[in-house]
């Protein structure tokens, strides 16, 4: 009896000795298929990654050769850019050279042309002083005893030289003002004084071609300036006034004390006027307004009214033209509140 029951319990034990091994063997066989197929998987990721690595490999080579093309088509590039560079600063420092030789050039001839006009301006007025001496002279002392025909011809003497040393005169001064060697001279003085002087050295000027020419002049302007400059601004733009107008015509000349209280001359025409343009012209030296007729027979070679602005300037004032065709003009100068003294 005993023996039959070690015989069942050895059977179950046997039994369940067998299902534990068998359970055994069945989870070592489940972890030797998941380790064969991580085994697996894990030899797909390594092939996979190869050919990942190759395809990699392979672009990287690709772009290496692009890269070394690249870099020496840049190379080439910024050689024949340099070379281009080089060749514009050669050519550049040679119009440098050649520009620096023309405006050596330039002020040389400048200088020279001031120089000759200078010297021929000194050389002109002896011998036309000369000349107007001797013909007042004859004026004075036989004049009225020469038939009419004889005196009206030593009269175109006179005028003619006078008109030839005022010529020549601009000249000087203009050629002064371009080479910087005219100065303010200062001194006290009235402006109505100065005017005054200048009108009267154009009077008869204005009395030949019987042209009104009046004056409203402010006796209680006292100022610093220099006395002939400001005399020969009033006296260019009074004899431009009568150059300019028509017989019949009329001048106003006016002085006295702006809005600002700053000294100021005008001269106003009925003249033939200007348009803008050739206000422009009229004040560049050596230019003259030739549009109108009338303008174009007189006299003159264009240096009045730049030398009259440039006169003013050294003052440090301004000229300023205001005209209207066939409504006359009228020139405004204007000095610094700073020049007025009391007295």
């Amino acid at each position: 009896m005993s023996d039959g029951l070690s015989l069942r319990r050895a059977a179950i034990a046997v039994a369940v000795g067998s299902a534990g091994a068998a359970a055994a063997a069945g989870a070592l066989l489940e972890g030797a298929l998941q380790l064969a197929a991580i085994a697996l998987v894990l030899a797909l990721a390594a092939a996979a990654g190869l050919r990942l690595a190759a395809a990699i490999a392979r672009d990287l080579s690709v772009q290496g050769d692009a890269g070394a093309d690249d870099a020496e088509l840049a190379f080439r590039e910024t050689a024949e850019l340099r070379e281009r560079l080089a060749a514009t600063a050669s050519a550049m420092r040679k119009s440098g050279d050649d520009l620096r030789r023309q405006l050596d050039d330039a002020i040389y001839a400048n200088q020279a042309k001031s120089d000759f006009l200078a010297n021929m301006s000194h050389e002109l007025r002896t011998p036309l002083n000369a000349i107007i001496g001797f013909a007042e002279f004859l004026q004075i002392r036989v004049g009225r005893s020469l038939p009419e025909r004889e005196r009206a011809y030593l009269d175109d003497i006179v005028q003619a030289a006078f008109h030839l040393l005022s010529i020549i005169q601009e000249i000087l001064d203009f050629s002064r003002l371009e080479a910087g060697k005219l100065v303010v001279q200062d001194e006290p003085a009235r402006l109505a004084d100065i005017v005054d002087a200048a009108v009267r050295l154009v009077r008869k000027q204005a009395e030949a071609k019987r042209i009104a020419l009046n004056e409203r002049l402010d006796p209680e302007v006292h100022l610093s300036c220099d006395t002939t400059k400001i005399r020969q601004i009033c006296a260019n733009l009074v004899t431009n006034a009568i150059k300019f107008t028509p017989s019949g015509g009329r001048i106003d000349v006016w002085c006295g004390l702006d809005e600002e209280g700053r000294p100021s001359l005008r001269v106003t025409d009925s003249g033939v006027g200007m348009t803008a343009s050739e206000v422009d012209l009229a004040l560049k030296p050596f230019m003259r307004v030739a549009t109108n007729p009338f303008v174009a027979k007189e006299g003159g070679i264009g240096l009045g009214l730049p030398i009259s602005r440039a006169l003013a300037e050294l003052h440090g004032g301004e000229l300023v033209i205001a005209s209207e065709p066939r409504h006359g003009t009228r020139v405004t100068v204007t000095l610094p509140a700073a020049r007025r003294t009391g007295t």
